[in-house]
Formats: structure tokens, C-alpha cells, sequence
């Protein structure tokens, strides 16, 4: 497998290289193997569609055997070194103790056991972040980082545990790629009692057996590739019980009360297992949070939508209303002027009743030129009210003309009875009459028989000629 991928540097590393320490017996690995090949065990986080991922990094394909073969041989050559030492110093009692003894694991004996579980991975997010901020961030590039990170892992690996590396391995099923690692401590010792002893001793590497310094280590080995140290809890641990130390010791001198500082808890030891387990419940709980926030915040969204739909259809209200306010305004206004107009004689009606005309006269003052602009433009009101007043004009026009025929007709009858009845008096007049005063009466007679026809004759004009 080839690890030459390209480097991902970062200006300002914002995530941490977790480094995690576990100690494991040798009754372990069948389990460690177990879940490795995800054949059982909690599998509740592993995703089975990306299983073939995962990777053998470092080691044999049968390394535990190998391992266990390894620790048998390891007890044999000590028994028989630890023989041979006594043997030459002529111990004859304590080599038949000895035998007596047997076999013995080339360990001492603890609860934890003598190999070492190694974890290696990073926040999730690093993994899916791109090396530029305004680019698209795509699986390919994520699978350079996954190779460069694995690369590195194994490079520290080696580098610092060398042969003592008995496996590795990269799972790609879960929720970031992590490396898990498994050392074997070998360590010898030289004694004139004992002899030369192959041991597993994990304090015999510096990096087992200081936590800070592993961390200190990794962390400038991953700088290369954007990650950072984690927090440095000892040092932190250091600092504040060095500073209570002086508060105390002045306040020893002064008499004042110290201002004591809080000591960080001493991070526990948490088997890898449980470690990780830990960490993928608490990247869960994370993710359900988002969720519950995304939820809210869309919520959130949508109550602000309708609100600002509720606003908005409010004062589109406001303005249908004002407008509406505005247009009887209008509307009033435009009445009013038709009522000034035709009250001032501005505006008049003329025209027979078939055929009644509108007529504005021209504008004398300021306000008539107002009234008749607003005329102009009028409202669909204002129009009715002129439609209304210009029907009730040809209607007065109707019923005057015919009030007018009747009275001119009731006229003409009186004018002619008249006539006939000084006709039939003129006859017996002139028989009572004296013959000198004959011819007078006779010419008052003409007189009144022609003021009675001129009479008839305008009548007539006024009725278009008709007789009645």
C-alpha cells in the first residue's frame, strides 16, 4: 500500500490528533480481533455499507498467533536463562525452587496487562473540511485526507514504537477514520541472578510511560498535516497548584484570606472500548441536538414568515383601505363640484328634451376654474348625479311644454268664444242702435273681430300651427 498522498496544511490547525492509550492482556486480543472483523460485540455504531473499507495497516495476517507464540517462547528462554544464572552460581536450592516454579509470564503481573491498545484519529470535521474555504469540498479530496492522516499514523507509529508494532489497523465504518494499533513492550534485562530476561515492560518507552509527552509528541508529529496538540491537562494541573502554593504562602505572610485557583480534574483512564463508545454517544447526542435546533431554528423561520406574511397583508389592508378613502374623497369632491356648478350657473342644461346638452360657461374666479377641473375628472358618482340632474332637466323641459300647449289651448277657445259670441251680439246690437251710431259700432265691431283673429293667429304660432 502506497502512502504518498498530498499534504494538507493548514495556517491555523483547529482540531486536535486524539491520541488514546489502553492497557490490554493478553486474554484481549481475541476480543480486540473480534471487533476488528466486526464478527460481534456493540456494532450499533458501525455502518455494514462501508465495512469494506476498512484497512490492515501494519503486521502479520495471523499476528496474535504469532504474538502468543512469541510470549510462550519468551517464557521458556527465561526459565531456562534464570536456570542457567543460578547454575553458574551454584544456587542448587533456589534452582529446584525454581523448577518447582515452572513457567512464568515474562510480566509483572497487574490489572491492566502488559500490551498497549493505541488509538489514533480526529474530529470528524476535519476530515470533511476543505483546504479552501470557498471551494466544494468533495469524497475524493476527503479520501486524500483519510490516506494522508493513515500515512502519518503509521509513520509515528513506526517511528516511535519500531518493531514493537505487532498490528494496525484503519476502520473507515464509524463516524471519522481512526487507527487502532496494538504494541507489545518488548524490553530486556541483565542480571547475575537471572540472566538475560525478555520482558514486556511498557514504562521502558518513554511515550507509554508519560501521557504528556505522548501527547507533546503527537501532536507536533500531526502539525504537518492541520492538527494540534489537545489540551494539556497536567501542565494546566502544574500551574494552578504552583499558583495556589504562592497565594497560600502569601497569605501566610500577609494574614489575608488566599485566592485559591480551581485544579483540573486528573483526566481517568478510559479503556479504548469504552472511550470510544463514549465518543460516538456523545457525537449522537451532538448530531440530535443539531437536529432539535434545525427543527426550532426552522420553526423559528416559519413562525417569522408568517408574521412577516401577517405584516405585509396588513398593509396591503391599510393601503386598499386608504386608497378606497382617497377615492370616495375624490368621489365626494367630485359631487360637490357638480352641486356648486349647477347652483352657481356654471353649469346648465339646454336643448330640447330629446336631445339636453350639457353647457359650462366660462370661468369668472379662481374657484369656478377649480370646480371645473374637478369636473372633468369626475367620479363615477358625479357622473350619475349628472346623468340624473340632465333626465329631471328633460323632464321639466316635457312637463312645462305640455303644461304651457294646454293653457295656450284653453286660451284660443276663450279668444274664439269670445269672438263668436260678439258676432252673434253684433246683429242685435245694431238693431237697437241708432243709424247715426251704426257705422261707429260697426268699425268698434272690425276692430275687435281683428284683434280676436291676431290673437288666434299667435296661438296658432305658439301650437306649431295646429288647430285646436
Amino acid at each position: 500500500m502506497s502512502y504518498h498522498t498530498p499534504v494538507f496544511s493548514h495556517a491555523s490547525a483547529r482540531h486536535p490528533i486524539v491520541l488514546r492509550f489502553a492497557e490490554m492482556r493478553l486474554e484481549d486480543l481475541a476480543k480486540f480481533v473480534m471487533h476488528a472483523e466486526r464478527a460481534g460485540g456493540d456494532l450499533s455504531h458501525v455502518d455494514p455499507l462501508r465495512q469494506n473499507k476498512n484497512e490492515h495497516l501494519i503486521g502479520d495476517r495471523d499476528w496474535v498467533d504469532l504474538a502468543k507464540k512469541e510470549i510462550e517462547y519468551m517464557r521458556v528462554a527465561n526459565f531456562h536463562e534464570e536456570l542457567l544464572a543460578l547454575k553458574k552460581r551454584k544456587r542448587r536450592k533456589d534452582m529446584e525452587a525454581r523448577i518447582l516454579e515452572g513457567l512464568k509470564d515474562p510480566w509483572r503481573a497487574s490489572k491492566g496487562g502488559p500490551l498497549r491498545e493505541v488509538i489514533l484519529t480526529a474530529n470528524k470535521d476535519w476530515f470533511a473540511e476543505a483546504e479552501e474555504s470557498d471551494v466544494l469540498f468533495s469524497e475524493d479530496e476527503k479520501r486524500a485526507k483519510e490516506e494522508q492522516f493513515k500515512a502519518h499514523a503509521v509513520k509515528w507509529l513506526k517511528a516511535r514504537f519500531e518493531a514493537d508494532v505487532i498490528h494496525a489497523h484503519a476502520d473507515h465504518d464509524e463516524m471519522a477514520c481512526h487507527v487502532h494499533a496494538v504494541i507489545m513492550p518488548r524490553h530486556e534485562k541483565k542480571s547475575a541472578r537471572r540472566g538475560t530476561q525478555q520482558t514486556l515492560q511498557p514504562s521502558s518507552h518513554p511515550l507509554l510511560e508519560s501521557y504528556e509527552d505522548a501527547q507533546d509528541d503527537v501532536g507536533a508529529f500531526f502539525e504537518e498535516i492541520g492538527l494540534r496538540r489537545g489540551a494539556k491537562g497536567a501542565e494546566a494541573r502544574r500551574e494552578a497548584m504552583r499558583a495556589n502554593a504562592k497565594a497560600r504562602l502569601i497569605a501566610g505572610e500577609t494574614g489575608a484570606e488566599p485566592v485559591l485557583q480551581d485544579i483540573p480534574k486528573r483526566r481517568e483512564h478510559v479503556p479504548t472500548p469504552v472511550w470510544w463508545q463514549t465518543e460516538i454517544l456523545r457525537l449522537q447526542n451532538e448530531a440530535e441536538a443539531l437536529v432539535r435546533d434545525q427543527a426550532a431554528a426552522s420553526r423559528s423561520k416559519t413562525e417569522a414568515n408568517q408574521k412577516i406574511e401577517k405584516a405585509k397583508s396588513a398593509e396591503r389592508a391599510a393601503k386598499q383601505r386608504e386608497s378606497a378613502a382617497l377615492e370616495r374623497e375624490k368621489d365626494a369632491a367630485s359631487v360637490l363640484a357638480v352641486a356648486d356648478a349647477v347652483s352657481s350657473g356654471e353649469l346648465q342644461f339646454e336643448g330640447a328634451d330629446h336631445d339636453v346638452k350639457q353647457v359650462l360657461t366660462e370661468p369668472q374666479t379662481s374657484e369656478e376654474a377649480i370646480t371645473q377641473e374637478t369636473l372633468k375628472a369626475r367620479s363615477p358618482r358625479a357622473v350619475r348625479l349628472l346623468q340624473s340632474l340632465q333626465n329631471s332637466f328633460a323632464q321639466m323641459r316635457v312637463k312645462s311644454d305640455k303644461l304651457a300647449e294646454e293653457k295656450l289651448a284653453t286660451e284660443a277657445k276663450a279668444v274664439r268664444a269670445s269672438a263668436k259670441a260678439i258676432e252673434s251680439l253684433k246683429d242685435a246690437i245694431l238693431k237697437v242702435v241708432p243709424q247715426a251710431a251704426r257705422k261707429r259700432v260697426l268699425a268698434e265691431f272690425l276692430r275687435v273681430g281683428q284683434s280676436a283673429k291676431k290673437v288666434e293667429e299667435k296661438l296658432r304660432k305658439s301650437h306649431g300651427g295646429r288647430d285646436e
